[in-house]
């Protein structure tokens, strides 16, 4: 069973891609990693709320994630006129396990997590022509 460590008494570090707006406020404890052996992280919006407990090498490999180049990449079968606007991000498969695709008009809007294998069997398809139109 695994417990939640005591993070009351923690000092807590907001992450630099936070703003001064309230947007992407994430905080986390590197003095706790030491003496719990796990990295406390919190929504600093929301100091009383929940903390997630991550191991170090997870974390770790979050933060790789995030520092690496995350442009998301337009199928080459989109074109200029908003027509077919799929795209992905071919980083987060190596960091994530999962290929997020979106639709490239709503950037801002929902992504698909698809599995590796999936995403590659409907991309064969489609270069084979092998979907209905």
């Amino acid at each position: 069973m695994t417990t939640t460590p005591d993070v009351s008494d923690v000092r807590w570090v907001k992450s630099t891609s936070s703003n001064g707006d309230g947007g992407d406020c994430v905080e986390w404890a590197p003095a706790h990693v030491i003496t719990s052996g796990v990295v406390p992280v919190r929504d600093s919006k929301y100091p009383a709320g929940p903390t997630l407990a991550v191991a170090p090498a997870a974390f770790a490999a979050f933060v790789d994630a995030l520092r690496e180049d995350r442009r998301w990449v337009k199928s080459s079968y989109s074109n200029g006129d908003g027509g077919s606007c799929v795209e992905w991000a071919p980083a987060h498969v190596t960091t994530c396990g999962v290929v997020p695709v979106r639709d490239s008009k709503y950037p801002t809007g929902p992504a698909l997590a698809v599995a590796p294998a999936a995403f590659a069997a409907f991309v064969d398809a489609l270069r084979e022509d092998r979907l209905s139109r």
